[in-house]
């Protein structure tokens, strides 16, 4: 015999002492890996685009609310934050358009994904309506701040008109007393 042969009698000999070994492994495997896959629940991917709003601006055109890029920054900070610990969840925020925004969430459950992005578009609703607030308040200041300048010059003509008016009558008295003495 030479001792660098491989004898397949004695490997095959191995292999059916060990059938048992092989056989229990093998089911073993396969049943957990049915269990893992019956028991496991699926992902779900749900999605939602958005668009930002706009706003009329005082000389009658329209501007957004807000920048997406100044949005998406937001968002990612509210996301990473994950106060109170809301998201359990994979939640990607992307920028489509300048005025489309992607919000996506991934969980194993569908009510879940639901209020992750319900929870997002409140949140920037309640931003954009602050927003709003702030510009249309700058509007009104604007505009009030017309309307007094506007009734500054409308008593600044007065007053020239008054004056002249009084100077007239003041002029027509002295006519007046110059012809009754003469």
């Amino acid at each position: 015999h030479i001792e660098n042969e491989i004898d397949l009698r004695e490997i095959f000999k191995i292999l059916i002492d060990a059938k048992k070994l092989i056989i229990s492994t093998t089911l073993i495997l396969v049943i957990a890996s049915i269990i893992i896959f019956v028991f496991q629940k699926p992902l779900i991917k749900t999605s939602t685009l958005l668009e930002i709003g706009y706003i009329e601006n005082v000389d009658g055109g329209q501007d957004l609310i807000e920048v997406s890029k100044n949005l998406l920054s937001n968002l990612r900070v509210v996301a990473l934050k994950n106060e109170d610990n809301r998201f359990n969840q994979t939640i990607l925020i992307s920028r489509v358009e300048d005025k489309l925004i992607k919000l996506v969430t991934t969980s194993n459950s569908e009510k879940l994904n639901e209020n992750a992005l319900t929870e997002m578009i409140n949140y920037i609703v309640e931003r954009h309506s602050k927003f709003s607030t702030i510009k249309l308040e700058k509007k009104k200041n604007l505009i009030h701040m017309k309307i007094k300048s506007i009734e500054s010059e409308l008593s600044f003509v007065k007053s020239k008109l008054s004056e002249k008016n009084q100077s007239s009558i003041i002029a027509m008295i002295v006519d007046l007393n110059q012809r009754r003495t003469a």
